[in-house]
């Protein structure tokens, strides 16, 4: 039996929440005209598959930050997806050109 440690429950729940009101966020953005549709799926499938706990934190931090703000927290969104996409992308990158050297 595995038993959590006292307020994990309640910090899963918190992200868990978190995460949707993000991801309502982001919807609202498309839905008044601030970010295309195209974008939004693409951010929200690296958000929800391949963000880091960090990126995600980050992201949820702009949000609150700077829901007041819709086009500079578009922008924002923005940066934070290109810079995960170019270090995941860097990390395959690096990774394939090390076994390509060891094989």
């Amino acid at each position: 039996m595995v038993l959590d440690a006292p307020g994990s429950a309640n910090k899963k729940e918190s992200a868990e929440r978190d995460y949707e009101y993000c991801v309502k966020v982001i919807r609202w953005l498309e839905c008044a005209g601030r970010m295309e549709k195209e974008f939004r799926v693409k951010f929200l499938t690296w958000f929800s598959l391949n963000a880091t706990p960090q990126e995600r934190r980050v992201v949820s931090t702009f949000i609150h930050v700077l829901i007041d703000d819709p086009g500079g927290l578009v922008s924002q969104l923005a940066d934070a997806f290109m810079d995960g996409i170019c270090n995941n992308k860097k990390s395959v990158v690096e990774m394939g050109f090390c076994s390509r050297l060891w094989h």
